[in-house]
């Protein structure tokens, strides 16, 4: 199963990527979920761009989490039934809020987390590298 964890897509090609996606992993067999509520909002990846902030992005995701307790018990139980694989747009799990939601994840679960890197895959971002362990 692959979880989508980002936040809607409004732009006719963004959608329409992500539409091609979804059906392309249902026609191999694996189903896919998009979960919205967990997500980054809008106003905090945002800021981001502007400042550069992770540990402000990480405050800001982080508390919007914590009002999310129905979708990280939607997230355990599909864990429970199923390998799941978090996808988000940002290529390093370090970089990106869907680590925070792993983390949720493992705490509220006896759920192994496993971070899934390609080789060879150079990655980056504008703000410095930092852990975004919850």
């Amino acid at each position: 199963m692959v979880i989508r964890v980002a936040s809607p897509l409004f732009t006719t090609t963004a959608s329409t990527s992500s539409y091609c996606c979804a059906a392309a992993l249902e026609h191999s067999g694996l189903r896919y979920v998009h979960m919205v509520g967990l997500g980054c909002p809008k106003p905090i990846r945002d800021q981001h761009r502007r400042d550069g902030d992770w540990v402000r992005y990480t405050s800001g995701y982080l508390k919007h989490l914590k009002g999310q307790d129905t979708a990280i018990a939607r997230l355990a139980d599909f864990a429970a039934s199923s390998n799941c694989a978090l996808m988000c747009y940002e290529a390093d799990h370090n970089d990106c809020h869907r680590s925070m939601v792993a983390h949720a994840l493992a705490r509220r679960s006896s759920t192994g987390i496993k971070h899934i890197r390609a080789s060879g895959v150079k990655t980056g971002c504008a703000a410095p590298r930092r852990v975004a362990c919850a």
